[in-house]
């Protein structure tokens, strides 16, 4: 996961290739590497309303969008990624005037 890659010293933002054990090959992830303490996998990415999000549960299985855009990376890879140890899932919002605020939950996964 993304704390992997940041722990192994790559502390710029951007796409990384993960391998977590539950998956079968590895996959392209957007790692979040300035907020909070770093290493920050995100599952989804909203910023301008490109992406169209009114999918049908397939689309929303498999993720769909751009890692550099937006996008949703999808809940099989969320499942593989989140069944290997206990996770934080952090949200962060902006509103049009540029302020943010965020949350963090605690033993977040996916059944």
């Amino acid at each position: 996961d993304c704390d992997d890659v940041y722990k192994a010293g790559h502390a710029t933002s951007g796409v990384y290739t993960i391998q977590p054990d539950a998956a079968g090959a590895s996959f392209r992830v957007y790692c979040e590497m300035e907020a909070g303490v770093g290493g920050w996998t995100v599952l989804q990415k909203r910023f301008d309303g490109s992406v169209d999000f009114a999918n049908d549960w397939e689309t929303y299985k498999n993720g769909f969008g751009a890692l550099f855009g937006e996008f949703w990376l999808g809940n099989d890879k969320i499942y593989q990624i989140s069944n290997e140890k206990v996770y934080i899932l952090r949200i962060d919002l902006e509103n049009w005037s540029s302020e943010t605020v965020y949350a963090e939950y605690d033993r977040f996964y996916i059944e």
